[in-house]
């Protein structure tokens, strides 16, 4: 992550040195108040300016998600006018307990719909692109039909549609930062996050309850529709 935004911010390079140092073969592992104080700068020089630019109305806008065992991460980029991909903001959150039991691509998907949901005030009105590197997520969340959905894939595809974004897939490569900030959360789920897991458990359950329906049953919603 720091070695993909090194290029914003020319005091990176002498801000890592001593981390750098701990990286040499014949180096003796030893973390201390000058490491310590390295890593401090380099996570204050990473979510300031001029690594982080500022928020701009009309250009192209990316979020770029990714999921792993331990959390949620994404980042807010924007095409600057050199062509240059400069985030705008991250998000990092761990998963809940329930979360931690998603499928990959579940895990995916919920990543994907956080993010956009975080970003909401940069994107809501305006159409986006979301990159992952989990290529069957594309056409859950665009062009496969609703109904032909595992439960909880359903329930992101119906948090997205306020949205209007173009999601599509790219190499592992491309997603360094959402990959890193994944892998260390930043942050505990707030009770809106547990609880919007626990709508989606729900509504899984009562799909999967429901199922096979009877002949009866499907006489009574034939029977609801006509009304």
């Amino acid at each position: 992550m720091v070695n993909q935004l090194a290029k914003f911010s020319p005091e990176l390079a002498s801000q890592t040195e001593p981390l750098r140092q701990l990286l040499k073969r014949d180096s003796l592992w030893s973390w201390g108040h000058p490491q310590e104080q390295s890593f401090q700068a380099v996570k204050k020089n990473l979510t300031s300016t001029p690594v982080l630019a500022h928020y701009c109305a009309g250009r192209e806008t990316i979020i770029a998600a990714d999921a792993s065992n331990a959390g949620l991460g994404a980042v807010l980029l924007q095409i600057q006018p050199d062509g240059s991909r400069r985030p705008v903001s991250y998000i990092s959150r761990s998963l809940t307990p329930a979360e931690k039991n998603y499928a990959v691509i579940e895990k995916e998907a919920l990543a994907a719909t956080l993010a956009s949901e975080r970003f909401s005030e940069y994107i809501l009105g305006s159409t986006y692109t979301i990159e992952t590197d989990h290529k069957p997520l594309v056409p859950l969340l665009t062009t496969k039909e609703l109904y032909k959905m595992p439960p909880r894939i359903q329930r992101f595809r119906l948090r997205l549609m306020r949205f209007s974004p173009n999601v599509i897939h790219v190499s592992g490569k491309q997603q360094i930062t959402a990959d890193a900030l994944s892998r260390a959360p930043a942050s505990a789920p707030s009770e809106e996050d547990i609880a919007l897991v626990n709508d989606a458990d729900v509504m899984a359950k009562q799909t999967l309850d429901g199922l096979p329906a009877s002949s009866r049953k499907l006489q009574d919603i034939i029977t609801q529709q006509k009304w």
